[in-house]
């Protein structure tokens, strides 16, 4: 089996998408809750906020009751 040029840059742009994982509409990194890592992770929510300096969180806001999002 081979493939022509065009098809193997076609698979190549698929794969390169799916490492950089979702985007925003504004083509940037879309950054996800806490809930949605915990699904991607499989872990619980409560295990994400308690790890969230490690998995580096980004806080929206200021204060104690900050959003907080996760760049996946």
């Amino acid at each position: 089996m081979s493939l022509a040029p065009n098809e193997i840059e076609a698979i190549a742009q698929r794969v390169a998408e799916l490492i950089e994982g979702p985007k925003s509409s504004m083509g940037k990194p879309r950054l996800g809750t806490a809930k949605e890592l915990a699904d991607a992770l499989g872990v619980e929510r409560k295990w994400v906020y308690a790890n969230q300096e490690r998995l580096r969180v980004i806080r929206l806001g200021q204060g104690p009751r900050a959003r907080l999002r996760f760049d996946p």
